[in-house]
């Protein structure tokens, strides 16, 4: 059967296969939560859109069996000719057993200046799951950076480190010289700049596989944070708009991405974005319907719609994260 004009004229989504990753934290949540055949080990990370050359993620769809870094080398007009040379953006899955490091990241300029490298990194969190009591490093409380770096060689971490509880659907955003960690029993839904680039500022005490503790970054760390922490910068979401067939939220506007939730239940729900859009799925199942195709989706899935898609239905019982990145 020929297809039709619509679907040769506008490109069917790239699915993508997991990347893996073993992380000293890592919990045990992730193959229950999304159905994921997830490989023996400490596996903490799922990269599901990743064009980063240390784990590309491979395409499933158009282009099948490359990965989304050749994609963007060959087919630059399924992502509207951005012109930027590096993919913009990492969307990951973290299965949180243990506090990661406290941490901090840098600014596009800071990245530059001190590991040479294009892009610095601001996240996001969208927590999927989280059992009662579950907690976030989120900011600290120094007044300057003299305070700081005071309180950090004195080892005050209880006093200088700002935590909070969190809950399934809760949402933070967290720009790069932002301190941060995620405690035991989350699962989360991350969005961030195409940067693998962290500082950290303290681990727990922890040692690594050879029995020695992990490398710390001190020196790099303290020249990044921002001080003092300012907490708008990190509680970015609106209020859930409801719209037909179920509720819409906007997460995040900043200059490198822009994030939504779309909760649907019921029928008529449809999403419109100016340029291509990275979906992953959190929770249910459903379909994405556009340009002729009708695509099933459901929990664990990644993918990315083309530029000029349109109007794009969504039917089921389904949440979904869409991101893209801001124009340049």
């Amino acid at each position: 059967m020929r297809p039709s004009r619509a679907s040769r004229e506008t490109p069917a989504p790239l699915r993508f296969r997991p990347v893996f990753r073993e992380r000293i934290w890592a919990g045990s949540q992730m193959a229950s939560v999304f159905g994921y055949d997830v490989p023996e080990g400490h596996v903490g990370e799922c990269w599901g859109v990743s064009a980063r050359p240390d784990g590309p993620t491979v395409v499933g769809g158009p282009h099948d069996g490359g990965t989304l870094l050749t994609v963007w080398e060959d087919d630059r007009a399924f992502f509207g000719n951005d012109p930027r040379k590096v993919f913009p953006l990492l969307v990951k899955f973290l299965d949180v057993g243990d506090w990661l490091s406290v941490q901090v990241h840098p600014d596009d300029a800071e990245a530059l200046r001190l590991e040479g490298v294009p892009l610095g990194k601001t996240e996001c969190w969208y927590v999927v799951a989280a059992v009662p009591g579950a907690e976030i490093i989120l900011g600290h409380r120094a007044r300057d950076a003299d305070e700081l770096a005071h309180m950090i060689e004195a080892g005050r971490w209880d006093d200088l480190l700002l935590r909070r509880q969190v809950h399934a659907g809760d949402f933070v955003h967290i720009p790069s010289g932002t301190i941060h960690s995620a405690g035991p029993g989350l699962i989360i839904c991350e969005v961030q700049q195409n940067c693998d680039t962290t500082y950290r500022l303290y681990d727990f005490d922890r040692r690594g596989d050879d029995g020695a503790p992990r490398d710390l970054h001190i020196e790099k760390a303290e020249q990044v944070v921002e001080t003092p922490f300012d907490p708008a910068s990190t509680n970015t979401a609106g209020a859930p708009e409801r719209v037909e067939g179920g509720r819409r939220t906007k997460l995040v506007r900043d200059e490198d991405f822009q994030v939504d939730r779309h909760e649907v239940d019921g029928p008529g729900y449809s999403f419109e974005f100016p340029t291509y859009e990275l979906v992953t799925v959190t929770n249910g199942r459903g379909r994405l319907a556009y340009g002729g195709h009708d695509v099933p989706v459901s929990a664990g899935d990644h993918l990315i719609l083309p530029a000029g898609a349109g109007p794009v239905a969504v039917t089921g019982a389904v949440t979904l994260i869409s991101s893209r990145p801001t124009s340049p």
